[in-house]
């Protein structure tokens, strides 16, 4: 499972575009999947800080599906309250077939900009 680095600046829109490949990169189809982008404070608290679903348009979506293609969209309403610090965040897929994967993690960088 890939790990990602990433810089966000508090209070700003963001849109995460990632594409879903098996181990053997080969693309994973997304047709009638559910996924979710999940950011807390560290892995070991059950606390969500926040979290998108492709379940509400407005929070992400499924792009092409058969390109494994996933939107996610971070509004300023998601970090204007936060701490600044590090985050920990994954990305996880349910198919259709109700099998579920973890298929990216990682570290967000929360920082507040300079104007």
């Amino acid at each position: 499972m890939p790990f990602v680095m990433i810089d966000l600046n508090t209070g700003d829109n963001r849109t995460f575009r990632v594409y879903v490949k098996n181990p053997d990169l080969d693309i994973v189809n997304l047709t009638g999947a559910l996924c979710l982008f999940t950011v807390k404070t560290d892995k070991a608290t059950s606390a969500i800080t926040f979290q998108k679903s492709t379940a509400y348009p407005d929070q992400g979506e499924i792009g092409s599906p058969d390109q494994g293609e996933v939107f996610f969209y971070i509004v300023p309403e998601d970090t204007e309250s936060l701490a600044i610090r590090q985050y920990v965040f994954d990305i996880r897929v349910t198919l259709a077939s109700g099998k579920t994967y973890t298929v990216l993690d990682g570290v967000i960088d929360l920082q507040k900009s300079v104007g």
